[in-house]
């Protein structure tokens, strides 16, 4: 099992030290279409996705764009996992674009709670490797669905919703199982009970 770490000012600067294998960005868009990294979806009461990227910096000097992100990446060997928190299918198009630009980077999942932005993606590129984000608990006949019709290499289930049907499914599958967000030690510790393939963690506290 290993941890997937957020995105934070200190995560970045620590990246490219292999201090973390496994790092969780989230992105949104731009009203100018530049793909950008940030947990927040609003500083001083405006909507990030609704301004342009020089009036998201304005506000917030340490959100940088995903290019701008990856350009700075030595550590090849991070395993990326990208959670699209944008509800536009135009960020797909942009992601796909930018993505092709790095075509080193080998390690790179993508994954969305939005159907809509999987079947986008897929379009894009059938190679991309692409999971659900859920809180959702599903039969095995919704999971077969989604693993057939977009290629899908991981689930993430929100704590709340790990079940043992589901989890034995998956691995029979050969899905890659993830829990978020590990926010205690008592959610870590229900978890790690699954043997999961990943938990998801926001701070680097609850690695270890």
């Amino acid at each position: 099992m290993f941890h997937i770490i957020y995105l934070t000012k200190d995560v970045i600067n620590s990246v490219n030290d292999f201090q973390y294998e496994n790092i969780q960005l989230n992105i949104q868009v731009s009203q100018d279409n530049v793909v950008f990294i940030s947990n927040k979806k609003f500083i001083k009461d405006k909507l990030l996705t609704s301004l342009y990227f020089y009036q998201i910096i304005e506000l917030d000097a340490d959100i940088i764009g995903l290019k701008s992100f990856l350009h700075s990446l030595t550590n090849h060997e991070t395993r990326i996992f990208l959670r699209i928190d944008s509800n536009t299918r135009f960020i797909c198009a942009f992601l796909n674009k930018i993505l092709s630009q790095f075509p080193h980077l080998e390690n790179v999942y993508i994954g969305c709670t939005n159907i809509y932005l999987l079947e986008s993606l897929y379009y894009y590129n059938t190679t991309h490797k692409l999971g659900l984000i859920t809180k959702n608990i599903f039969d095995e006949n919704t999971l077969s669905y989604y693993i057939e019709k977009f290629n899908i290499k991981f689930i993430s289930f929100h704590w709340t919703t790990l079940n043992p049907e589901s989890l034995k499914y998956l691995r029979k599958k050969q899905v890659m199982i993830f829990g978020h967000t590990s926010k205690n030690n008592n959610i870590k510790s229900l978890m790690e009970s699954y043997n999961l393939d990943a938990i998801i963690c926001n701070s680097p506290e609850y690695i270890n």
